[in-house]
């Protein structure tokens, strides 16, 4: 399953499950961040010292949206290391054994 907002919209439960969030709030994150987004890509294309011509490269065939839903959900469920170390010694290597035998 490709991971889209036009699909993930239409399945309120998962949606929640995957971001923590409703997609009405979801809706709003993104209305409130759209312009900065779209400003902060504007000067990153036309900074000073760019290598390649605005335009170079592969196209990005996410729209805004569906990258900001893709890293909301990478934020909420990648784990650093830094919560492996708070969870106490031998957390890690149990999470990963349980893991390998198909127990997470």
């Amino acid at each position: 399953m490709i991971l889209r907002y036009s699909l993930l919209r239409h399945k309120p439960g998962i949606f929640k499950t995957m971001t923590g969030l409703s997609v009405a709030l979801f809706d709003e994150l993104v209305w409130d961040l759209e312009q900065a987004y779209a400003q902060a890509t504007v000067a990153r294309r036309e900074r000073p010292g760019r290598t390649r011509a605005v335009g170079a490269g592969h196209p990005c065939s996410l729209s805004a949206r569906d990258e900001f839903l893709l890293t909301v959900i990478w934020l909420r469920h990648y784990f650093t290391q830094e919560g492996w170390d708070e969870a106490g010694p031998g957390t890690q290597s149990s999470a990963c054994a349980g893991r390998r035998v198909g127990l997470s």
